[in-house]
């Protein structure tokens, strides 16, 4: 967004999404996209043009975009009976606990969270997944909060949408305002009204005024529909975590817990807790329990800037 919005005054006019789709767009490596029939399924093949980056840079584009790390060829260390490792802290040394498997004498392998500093804790890590199951049914939002969560929401975002339509309404005048500026401009240049210096100046200075009104005018161009179905869709996994959990593969196990966890975990050997900024969704659960009664209880903004 920071190289767009620099070339925006230089002429740029893709929008947030379509410059986006320029980095997943394979023609720039010199591939087309053979799209999926009944027939046939999705193939890539080879273009007759010449790409502007190598497939091994736009394969490396991709990778950065998904938010992962290449791979170096090293084995994979993640294990499906430790979905909590890396998120768990020892509860004696401060320290973070890692997981590992042992086996018994009669060959059955068990798997450990433990600690790495020599510290002696340890846990099984059946014992430890399960406990973490059971907690997660304490921190989910209550089911019969999450409708008039979503009534709440809706209202504050059709207000705010009101204000955002007259607000682009107004922008959008203005870019016609000066798009008619510079017409008129180019007409008195053409007559000879005005000097090339001032022409040059006036020129940059309108277009520059337009890119910055088109710039304010895209991040106003929201829809407050989609918004909205992404905050119930939200609410409808902060109030099911417990089940999510037990049906989601491992990556979906640690994605989820990413998402609820600002921190580390704390486990004793038999119960869970977090550190007073630890849970994302502990405000929200604490205040669902207090405007249960009502849609738009008071205090409700101001109390939750995590939100």
């Amino acid at each position: 967004q920071t190289i767009r919005k620099m070339l925006l005054p230089k002429g740029l006019t893709l929008s947030r999404a379509a410059f986006s789709n320029v980095f997943h767009n394979r023609l720039y490596a010199g591939s087309i996209v053979i799209k999926a029939d009944k027939a046939e399924a999705e193939i890539v093949v080879k273009g007759v043009h010449e790409g502007l980056v190598s497939e091994e840079l736009f394969a490396k584009v991709q990778v950065v975009a998904r938010g992962e790390k290449e791979s170096h060829g090293k084995p994979k260390t993640a294990k499906e009976e430790l979905p909590l490792r890396g998120f768990l802290e020892c509860p004696v040394c401060g320290g973070n606990l890692t997981g590992s498997a042992s086996r018994s004498r009669n060959g059955v392998k068990h798997f450990y969270y433990h600690c790495q500093k020599g510290c002696p804790t340890r846990f099984r890590a059946d014992v430890a997944n399960d406990a973490f199951d059971e907690w997660l049914a304490t921190v989910s939002l209550k089911p019969e909060h999450t409708e008039n969560y979503i009534q709440l929401f809706e209202s504050m975002f059709m207000k705010d949408d009101d204000e955002r339509k007259k607000h682009l309404a107004r922008i959008t005048n203005e870019i016609a305002k000066t798009e008619d500026s510079l017409v008129k401009l180019g007409r008195l240049y053409v007559e000879g009204k005005v000097d090339d210096t001032d022409y040059e100046n006036l020129k940059s200075s309108y277009k520059d005024e337009i890119a910055k009104l088109r710039l304010e005018k895209e991040e106003h161009e929201i829809d407050v529909s989609e918004t909205i179905k992404g905050m119930e869709f939200a609410f409808s996994v902060l109030s099911n975590l417990q089940n999510l959990w037990r049906e989601l593969d491992l990556e979906g196990k640690r994605i989820l817990i990413g998402s609820i966890i600002n921190g580390k975990l704390l486990f004793d050997g038999s119960e869970y807790r977090t550190k007073p900024e630890g849970l994302f969704i502990k405000e929200m659960a604490a205040i669902a329990d207090s405007h249960s009664c009502s849609v738009a209880g008071a205090g409700l903004e101001p109390t939750t800037p995590g939100l």
